[in-house]
């Protein structure tokens, strides 16, 4: 996913954090490498976990209105197709005073329309997911779903990869009426898009950096930059650390934050 990562899921203004991954040099037919876009991440790469694989991605964000720890499962149950069902909880300073919150379940499906190639076509996909309306408190998300495509550049053996995202994302939210008292209910739907890249610096170092518009995993619609280090520590686990803040979007624009993450990946397991 990616993974897949600002107040998160409509009542906090912010964003997930999202999901991706390959290791320099281990190839997964039809699937990924840890060194794609990848948790903490919003841009999301067009590789999937790989047949009869398995993930878990999960990150902690930290912004001055909230601490958000992600856990996000996914599974490849045929080559092409990856599956995720995910959630966070945390603290949430929104509304005051600071409380628990959860919300959950985030789920989405990725198909993979065409692998990449190493200085060759690039990789396509198509994600499609929805938030759920459970949960508590700031980071409960009203009825909310998305689809995009996601597309990614690979040159050389992971030394350099572009990944580029465009879809549409709608929620269901509650509004206060303008004019008087009351809430009225409307839909609202947004052109969420995403650029990033990875470079390969020196031996498990890669530089990350990312710069989007809105996020599908999260009701905003600011745009933001997130940027840092990513570590393969092993051909199965993926270290993350980043920081991001956000760049438009006036009310709506997104505090800034610090996160960790890390992606373990099984090997196939039948």
């Amino acid at each position: 996913m990616a993974r897949a990562c600002a107040a998160v899921l409509g009542a906090l203004r912010s964003s997930r954090e999202a999901p991706s991954f390959s290791i320099r040099g281990h190839r997964v037919p039809c699937g990924r490498s840890l060194g794609e876009s990848s948790a903490p991440f919003i841009t999301d790469d067009a590789r999937v976990v790989g047949k009869h694989q398995a993930q878990v991605e999960s990150w902690v964000r930290w912004d001055k209105v909230s601490v958000q720890h992600w856990v996000v499962p996914a599974w490849g149950p045929i080559a092409p197709l990856e599956l995720t069902m995910g959630g966070l909880h945390g603290s949430s300073a929104q509304p005051a005073p600071r409380h628990y919150s959860f919300a959950a379940p985030l789920l989405q499906a990725k198909l993979l329309l065409h692998a990449a190639r190493p200085d060759g076509a690039p990789g396509v996909a198509v994600i499609g997911g929805a938030f759920l309306p459970f949960g508590s408190g700031g980071f409960r998300s009203p009825p909310a779903a998305y689809v995009y495509l996601a597309a990614t550049q690979v040159f050389g053996d992971d030394a350099v990869l572009l990944h580029a995202n465009v879809g549409i994302a709608g929620a269901r939210i509650d509004e206060r009426r303008g004019d008087g008292p009351g809430i009225v209910r409307r839909d609202r739907f947004r052109i969420p898009w995403g650029v990033g890249s990875q470079v390969h610096v020196a031996s498990i170092v890669n530089a990350v950096l990312e710069v989007y518009s809105g996020d599908p995993y999260a009701e905003v619609s600011g745009g933001a930059m997130q940027g840092g280090m990513r570590f393969s520590m092993s051909q199965n686990v993926q270290l993350d650390l980043t920081g991001g803040t956000g760049l438009w979007g006036g009310d709506a624009r997104m505090a800034a934050w610090v996160s960790s993450g890390i992606r373990v990946v099984s090997n196939r397991l039948y």
